[in-house]
């Protein structure tokens, strides 16, 4: 199998507060094998990507760009590749929610490859965005998976905006196929998750398409701030 280093890149320049949507083509003879993801940036951003091969979005919600992506240093690894054809259809959506222009370059990097042999699974992030009250305690978010397949966890990441708040997760539940609590008590926010650059690897764990997942979180501080938890892995489908 013949193979070499390739470096898909989108640049955009996002205007204060816009939203842009774009189709691009991986005009490349071969397959592409992304393994890592990684970009630069003048501010945070969210991103909404799905792939026409798969017709799929890489996650549920628009995805803060610290969960997404790392740097050339720390980059955000897919622990399962993503093989994608020659000529697939990329659909992504920035959101800058900032009052300043911004300008992004996004890197996927990984392999051209003539392999014949595509996966049975798909990259995938779940993910919630939890507003969270000052000295709000016990606040319960739970969501429902409705994947198309088996969804495979391997990491949890998350997304503070304000990073020097001491927050504290009750407990996240699995509600299903599973249908039991992670943790013995309450355990600081920051023990919990990490970010693209250095995420919490898990022992790899599943859940079913109809499982749900509820996490319960406390803000002891007299800010009002809120938190975007992902849980990212793979979803196996047929």
């Amino acid at each position: 199998m013949a193979s070499y280093l390739y470096t898909h890149i989108i640049k955009e320049t996002l205007a204060p507060l816009s939203t842009i949507t774009r189709n691009i083509k991986l005009d490349i003879e071969n397959n592409f094998l992304i393994q890592k993801i990684f970009a630069k940036y003048t501010d945070k951003f969210r991103i909404f990507v799905r792939d026409l091969y798969t017709n799929a979005y890489w996650s549920n919600i628009p995805i803060n760009i610290d969960n997404f992506a790392g740097t050339p240093e720390y980059p955000a690894k897919l622990l399962k590749n993503l093989l994608l054809p020659p000529y697939t259809l990329l659909e992504y959506t920035l959101i800058n929610d900032s009052n300043e222009t911004n300008n992004v370059e996004i890197c996927f990097q990984g392999l051209k490859t003539d392999t014949t042999s595509f996966p049975k699974h798909r990259y995938f992030q779940f993910a919630f965005d939890i507003p969270l009250l000052q000295q709000a305690t016990g606040v319960s978010n739970i969501q429902p998976l409705n994947t198309r397949g088996r969804f495979a966890i391997e990491k949890l990441l998350a997304y503070k905006y304000n990073p020097d708040l001491e927050l504290f997760v009750d407990d996240i539940q699995m509600i299903g196929s599973i249908g039991r609590g992670m943790f013995s008590g309450q355990i600081n926010f920051d023990n919990v998750f990490g970010r693209a650059v250095r995420p919490n690897l898990v022992p790899e764990f599943s859940l079913m398409p109809s499982d749900s997942i509820n996490i319960t979180l406390t803000n002891p501080s007299d800010t009002v701030t809120a938190v975007q938890v992902v849980f990212d892995g793979y979803e196996v489908f047929d």
